[in-house]
């Protein structure tokens, strides 16, 4: 744990919804690093009622974050790291870009690069986003490999590291560092577990007291994610388990409602060297909501009613257009 420098997790998967959004606070500034939240598809279903009502409380708080905040990192172009400028999104991120304007307006943001390490996807998404923000924002950086000083507080980019296993076509990510005095936060979301060896030793040579992590992709099927590239992050973590003394692991790994079954042995590895290893919920003092993996039962045990059930079966471009009844 940290003195004087201030760790909170505004929006994870363990609280419901896709995303890794925190805020990290020293006595210099505030940084909102990865503002983003979003819902995805899971079963062949729409969310649930409950998780659109999770999406609107996150995406209040992480506002009023962004209120305070002067600066703002985006580790890379996924639609849970940023709020991207839409017309209107009413189905997976309720962004827009009236919001985006008002949210990202006289901030400083430190960025991946988008000309170099990142697939077509993002490069496109990275684009339409620089170019909104560019206007707005107080200062705009590329941030890979670089270090920004505040006062006495230090962030420093880690340079672009795989999203998962080496090789991953889902790209690159930047993780980053706060540090101030002798305290170190280590931000790295969507490495994956971490995915590869690399992500690993930038990690471990940061030395951070606190790790913000996205966890193994577990919840995948098969067809989707190797067998050996998921048990090999699966150890990757149980290496960080055994050096670091609190992790705080979520994303990807909270959409599996059996997580600590999934990854028994970095948890069991933490306990024996009297580390801490726990959901993103549990460190905010919160109850776990895995809403995503419970959304089969969640239709079940608590039906949404006809109005939401009229909404589903809008066609795609009315239902973006049109707030859920939520």
């Amino acid at each position: 744990m940290c003195a004087k420098i201030r760790v909170s997790v505004l929006a994870s998967d363990s609280l419901g919804v896709r995303s890794m959004c925190t805020l990290v606070e020293t006595p210099d500034i505030s940084i909102v690093c990865d503002g983003g939240v979003s819902l995805g598809m899971r079963y062949g279903l729409l969310p649930h009622p409950l998780e659109y009502r999770r999406l609107k409380e996150s995406i209040t708080k992480m506002n009023e974050a962004f209120e305070r905040a002067q600066v703002v990192t985006v580790s890379h172009y996924h639609f849970d790291h940023y709020r991207p400028p839409f017309v209107s999104d009413f189905v997976w991120t309720w962004s827009s870009k009236e919001e985006v304007g008002r949210i990202y307006k006289d901030k400083i943001l430190l960025c991946k690069d988008i000309r170099e390490n990142i697939n077509p996807s993002q490069k496109m998404r990275g684009w339409f986003f620089l170019k909104e923000v560019r206007k707005i924002a107080s200062k705009l950086e590329v941030a890979d490999g670089r270090a920004f000083q505040y006062g006495s507080t230090t962030i420093r980019f880690s340079s672009p590291l795989p999203h998962g296993e080496t090789g991953s076509k889902l790209g690159y990510v930047l993780a980053l560092t706060v540090s101030y005095d002798e305290e170190r936060v280590v931000f790295a979301p969507d490495v994956q577990g971490p995915g590869c060896p690399e992500s690993t030793g930038y990690i471990l040579s940061e030395r951070p007291d606190v790790l913000v992590i996205g966890g193994p992709p577990t919840y995948l099927s098969p067809s989707l994610i190797d067998a050996r590239a998921l048990s090999s992050s699966i150890n990757e973590l149980a290496k960080l388990a055994s050096e670091l003394r609190l992790l705080v692991v979520d994303h990807h790994l909270m959409r599996d409602a059996l997580w600590r079954e999934k990854i028994s042995i970095p948890i069991m590895e933490a306990r024996r060297k009297g580390h801490v290893l726990i959901s993103a919920a549990s460190y905010m003092h919160k109850t776990e909501e895995l809403l995503e993996s419970q959304r089969r039962i969640l239709y079940e045990k608590n039906p949404p009613g006809n109005e939401f059930i009229k909404w589903t079966k809008m066609s795609p471009n009315r239902r973006r257009a049109t707030p859920p009844p939520i």
